[in-house]
């Protein structure tokens, strides 16, 4: 989950877009960057998640979303440019997920943060982004119907 001063930058960013009726912006607060999805967990497998992913280091990272794009499903999303450290990271935590017992991500990974859904008729503003990011901790994130988003432990 994004910090305080990055959700505000990205909601600014967000704001200069024209937006097709019907897109679905994302509420301040829920801007974030998603290393694995797991879907259902029953809350046995939490804890001991938890429990693994307090073993992981958070590295020092320093982030640059600049690119804006658009999946076909219609989700407008800014990304960051290309991070090995990033990468290192999601790897570590699809270990953890392993080691629970649950099936981690390896699909190919386009990391982003999601500005919209049903917008693929959207218009970037005129200026680009350059939004820096330097996370200090990740997120253990329950993700509900609606683009909710509530942490549910961080660890750095």
């Amino acid at each position: 989950m994004a910090d305080e001063r990055v959700q505000a930058e990205c909601q600014a960013f967000q704001a200069q877009w024209h937006w097709p009726a019907g897109a679905k912006l994302a509420r301040p607060g829920q801007f974030h960057i998603t290393l694995q999805f797991l879907g259902e967990v029953d809350s046995d497998v939490e804890a001991r998640l938890s429990d693994e992913l307090r073993r992981i280091r958070m590295p020092e990272l320093q982030l640059d979303l600049r690119a804006v794009g658009a999946f076909d499903r219609g989700i407008v999303y800014l990304a960051p440019d290309d991070n090995l450290t990033l990468r290192t990271l999601r790897d570590a935590v699809g270990d953890a997920v392993a080691h629970v017992g649950l099936m981690p991500d390896r699909r190919a990974w386009h990391p982003h943060v999601t500005l919209a859904r049903h917008a693929k008729e959207a218009l970037p503003p005129q200026q680009a982004a350059s939004i820096r990011w330097a996370p200090r901790r990740f997120d253990l994130v329950w993700s509900r119907p609606g683009g909710e988003y509530s942490s549910l432990a961080q660890f750095d």
